[in-house]
Parts: C-alpha cells; sequence; structure tokens
C-alpha cells in the first residue's frame, strides 16, 4: 500500500493546479452519497480555513459563492428536469479550468429559466418573453424577467452571433449573478405554479 501512496503522491505533485480540482471533482463523484457528502464538508471546512477562492457544491469545484447563493444553485440543480440540465452546465462552463466561459454559462442560466417557463406553460417553442406573459405574474416582474432576457439576447453577442463589430466581455461578476439570479427564477416559478 506504501508504494501506491508513495506513486499517486509524485503523480499529485506533477499536475497543474486546475487538475487539482479535477481530481477532487472525481474522487467525490466515485464515491457514495454519504462519502462524498462527508468528504465535500471537510474539503470545504479546508478551503475555508486556507482562504481557496474555491467552493465544491454538488461535486463540483466552483468559483467562491457564499452559502445562500450555493443552496439556491443547488436547489434549482435538483430539480431533475430541462432547466437542471441548464444550470448544471452553466455552473460547468462557470469554473471551467483553467479558463471559464461566462458567456456559455450566461446563456445556459437564462435558458434554465426558458426551460420551465415553458414546462409551465406547455408551451414548448415560446420564447421566454412569450411565456412569461402568460404566467399570472406581476407586471413588474413579468417585465423585469423580459428585460433579462432581452438583455442576453442582444448584449455582446450572449445569446446570438456578434454584431458586426461587436465583441463579448462578460466577466465573472456578471456570469454569477445571472447564475443565482436564473437559479433562484426557476426554484420562484416552480414554487409558484405548484401553489396554483
Amino acid at each position: 500500500m506504501d508504494y501506491f501512496t508513495d506513486q499517486l503522491e509524485e503523480e499529485f505533485k506533477k499536475i497543474s493546479w486546475d487538475e487539482v480540482y479535477g481530481l477532487v471533482e472525481f474522487t467525490l463523484n466515485s464515491l457514495n452519497q454519504y462519502q462524498a457528502s462527508d468528504l465535500q464538508d471537510r474539503l470545504n471546512d479546508v478551503f475555508q480555513e486556507e482562504g481557496v477562492q474555491y467552493k465544491i457544491v454538488d461535486g463540483q469545484v466552483a468559483a467562491l459563492m457564499n452559502k445562500t447563493e450555493a443552496d439556491e444553485v443547488s436547489a434549482a440543480q435538483s430539480l431533475e428536469n430541462s432547466a437542471s440540465f441548464h444550470l448544471n452546465k452553466a455552473v460547468e462552463l462557470f469554473n471551467k479550468r483553467p479558463t471559464p466561459d461566462y458567456s456559455n454559462s450566461i446563456k445556459e442560466s437564462i435558458s434554465a429559466v426558458e426551460a420551465v417557463s415553458r414546462e409551465i406553460t406547455g408551451k414548448e417553442s415560446a420564447t421566454l418573453g412569450e411565456a412569461v406573459k402568460t404566467m399570472n405574474l406581476h407586471p413588474s416582474l413579468e417585465q423585469g424577467i423580459a428585460k433579462l432576457y432581452g438583455w442576453t439576447c442582444d448584449e455582446g453577442g450572449i445569446r446570438h452571433a456578434l454584431k458586426s463589430g461587436g465583441k463579448n466581455d462578460s466577466e465573472e461578476a456578471e456570469a454569477r449573478y445571472l447564475l443565482v439570479l436564473c437559479s433562484a427564477l426557476v426554484n420562484f416559478l416552480k414554487e409558484k405554479n405548484s401553489q396554483e
């Protein structure tokens, strides 16, 4: 066993920083649910003590989020519907190492809201703007969601091809904001629909 441990230690010393997090994710996904949960909690404690700018959320090493943000994203990811598929992809792109893909993370985040809206309304080909109009929301909230969707449709080519001369400068803060906000919207719309 010592030989195996020594070999593993030697290989571990050779990998890059981003591959270390990949190894952590692989290990967590190889364990049963209870072992993974325990290891995730312990690693998050170590990350916090050492000032690491990452946190493990549902087996993925994610750029640091506070507990409320992480809980909101995790709750939406656990819905097991098309919205959760998009949010899982958004988290993956947000945390892509060594270079995050913030633009596509934003696209997947807003697509999650569109997917849950289609599911709720039963209008499979509706855009988010069309679906939200039929969801019995307060007019200001309806307009806010439509404007958010509009921003992602034309801001620097996030959801569509760049316009002539345009550029895409999506930043981490925007991607984090959209990931958390869209997760909260998915959770809210599912809860509101279940009460009606």
